[in-house]
């Protein structure tokens, strides 16, 4: 007959593979969710590229019985030839996926389940190999993958870059100029090994056994429910915004200059529901014209704004 202590022990004894996409605006959030799971006990190996290994090191201090690195060679195509996605996705498969899986063949408690980046698809197969689940961890937000997950499953095509592409299945029903879709969708070539594979990495996105998103309920239950649709209830979790409660142990927000510039402490003096948070991702380069008609938007508001 099992207690209550027996299942917190075997909680605890729980041992997690946290494997991040090598870029700072991805990294930082799941090294957060590393903070997360470690605050609760469990055990996790964080498979990190050299270049980051530095950004680990507060938690390895603080956490010295639990948390593992599992040092990775950096993975870059230097081929100017080769789209730069699809063939980073490529060789960052043919470097670390071998490593990975005799990782997992010769621990003698290896991982119960893997937790990787979006940009990191192929590790559902890497998981499926080993009989176990992989989450897809997401950055951006959930309505934004509901439309990636239509993109690369119907790979919408216009002759005219400035026709509309919908997305019926995606709450509210969007749809946007081809021309605005993802950079990497519209690089997407039919028969290309590197676009193919990408593409089947996408696909392995949505095989995966559940999905942690970086944002909250509050801000896209109707997205988050449909992510849930495909992956199944019980099987996403919103568990943004990450970057709360870690800064006594990571460098994240003195990097970020968060600190510095009263970033983070600014919002926290205004009144509820006064505060307007626009955020772009992390390849979007704005042009003038575009900056100044936001920041004419917000100044039409009836409330005071402040930006950068």
């Amino acid at each position: 007959m099992s207690t209550s202590s027996d299942s917190s022990a075997t909680f605890k004894e729980t041992h997690i593979l946290v494997y991040g996409q090598f870029s700072s605006s991805h990294f930082k959030p799941i090294l957060d969710l590393t903070y997360r799971l470690l605050t609760r006990g469990l055990r996790v190996t964080v498979a990190v590229t050299t270049n980051n290994l530095h950004l680990l090191q507060p938690l390895v201090s603080t956490y010295p019985s639990s948390l593992q690195t599992f040092p990775l060679v950096y993975a870059e195509n230097t081929d100017p030839s080769r789209d730069w996605l699809f063939a980073n996705a490529c060789t960052t498969y043919e470097l670390h996926s071998p490593v990975l899986l005799q990782f997992f063949q010769t621990h003698p408690s290896p991982p119960v389940a893997i937790i990787s980046d979006f940009f990191l698809g192929w590790t559902y197969e890497l998981a499926s190999k080993l009989g176990v689940p992989r989450l897809l961890f997401s950055p951006s937000p959930a309505c934004a993958l509901s439309v990636y997950y239509s993109l690369w499953r119907h790979l919408p095509k216009k002759e005219d870059a400035n026709d509309a592409v919908s997305f019926p299945s995606v709450p509210n029903s969007p749809s946007f100029p081809f021309r605005q879709l993802p950079p990497y969708y519209l690089a997407y070539k039919d028969g290309d090994a590197d676009s193919e594979f990408y593409r089947n990495c996408e696909l392995g996105n949505m095989a995966s056994w559940g999905v942690v998103f970086n944002s909250f309920a509050e801000l896209e239950g109707v997205y988050i429910d449909r992510i849930e649709e495909e992956h199944g209830v019980g099987r996403v979790w919103a568990v943004g915004p990450l970057h709360q409660g870690t800064e006594s142990v990571t460098t994240t927000s003195v990097e970020s200059g968060g600190s510095k510039h009263g970033l983070l402490t600014w919002p926290d003096q205004r009144p509820n529901g006064s505060v307007i948070f626009v955020s772009f991702g992390s390849w979007v380069t704005l042009l003038d014209e575009q900056i100044k008609e936001l920041a004419l938007a917000c100044q039409w508001g009836p409330r005071r704004t402040r930006g950068r």
